[in-house]
């Protein structure tokens, strides 16, 4: 979490008042420059505020399952796409072309000496057999990946279907879902997800 003024990142504090404890997040240009700060505008958020902000913006995600699921997919698919380009390609493709050239030394070193040497059929039977295991770990990828997909248009029915809503604060959630939060003037936050998605909140403090 950072501020969207002086860039610098926001700090927990834990004020006390009256003997009652409550803990704040401020501004760290503020806090190490006090009033020497040139970040004047820069707010203080009361923690409760500011988790009750960050899970309304949480849920709205969950609320609007049109773009929720579809980044979901999308994001999902271009894992896939990416594993099948460098997994297939790198991975089965250039050790089936090297084996295949192997194979093709050891025929042309035969054909040379037109003899067929006394390790000739068992060479040739080891590098058909390791080509051949290549090609079906190949095909059991692929067959894997459709089945993953299966389970992807499974989920997105689920996800239909539930209406979620999260109503305590959770840390680790936090954590795995948002990238950064930027604290604007007058008690504004932009919160940015992983996916992608930005949800601009307004903290609001009971009364």
């Amino acid at each position: 979490m950072f501020c969207a003024d002086c860039g610098h990142k926001y700090r927990r504090q834990v004020w006390s008042k009256y003997g009652e404890k409550s803990a704040v997040w401020r501004c760290e240009d503020r806090l190490k420059l006090g009033k020497k700060s040139t970040c004047i505008h820069s707010p203080t958020l009361k923690e409760d505020d500011l988790h009750k902000a960050i899970m309304k913006a949480i849920n709205s995600i969950i609320d609007n399952k049109e773009d929720f699921i579809s980044r979901f997919r999308n994001n999902v698919l271009e894992v896939i796409s990416n594993y099948m380009e460098e997994s297939y390609i790198k991975q089965y493709d250039e050790q089936i072309n090297i084996l295949q050239n192997q194979m093709l030394n050891l025929i042309e070193r035969n054909a040379k000496f037109r003899a067929v040497s006394k390790d000739y059929d068992n060479e040739y039977k080891l590098l058909h057999d390791k080509i051949e295991s290549l090609k079906q770990a190949n095909v059991d990828e692929m067959k894997s990946n459709h089945i993953y997909e299966e389970k992807i248009d499974k989920a997105n029915v689920i996800l239909y279907n539930i209406n979620p809503k999260l109503l305590t604060f959770d840390q680790e959630l936090v954590k795995r879902l948002i990238e950064s939060i930027k604290v604007k003037r007058n008690n504004e936050i932009e919160i940015r997800f992983y996916s992608g998605i930005v949800v601009n909140e307004k903290l609001e403090s009971e009364k």
